[in-house]
């Protein structure tokens, strides 16, 4: 099939308008964890858990690499008012990391000059 399912699921989506996104979690959480992610998700414990992580030396070192890692919206916020690292210079990465990608065709076009603006 060319349209690689599209037609099958525009169809379903017609016949089920109401219906919400659902996900089925791969992996159950035990009782431990369940705890855990409830203890991070409170907003100020959640902020005193991500104070107090211990690989802090590990992200200062992944920002010195070309290898793309991904972020919280914590950490970022953590590394930009600490200045080890400015918004543009993560542009900058995502922009090189496109470049690399190119030929897998993944990304939208862009104009690398437009982004830095």
């Amino acid at each position: 099939n060319k349209t690689g399912g599209v037609r099958f699921v525009r169809s379903m989506a017609a016949q089920l308008p109401n219906m919400p996104p659902t996900y089925y979690p791969s992996h159950h959480l035990t009782v431990a964890e369940l705890e855990e992610h409830v203890k991070a998700s409170e907003v100020s414990g959640g902020i005193k858990l991500l104070s107090n992580w211990p690989n802090k030396s590990i992200h200062q070192e992944l920002m010195r690499t070309d290898q793309f890692t991904f972020w919280s919206i914590m950490d970022y916020s953590k590394m930009y008012k600490s200045g080890h690292t400015t918004p543009s210079e993560q542009m900058e990465r995502v922009l090189k990391g496109c470049e690399k990608l190119s030929h897998l065709k993944i990304y939208s076009s862009h104009l690398s000059e437009d982004v830095r603006q």
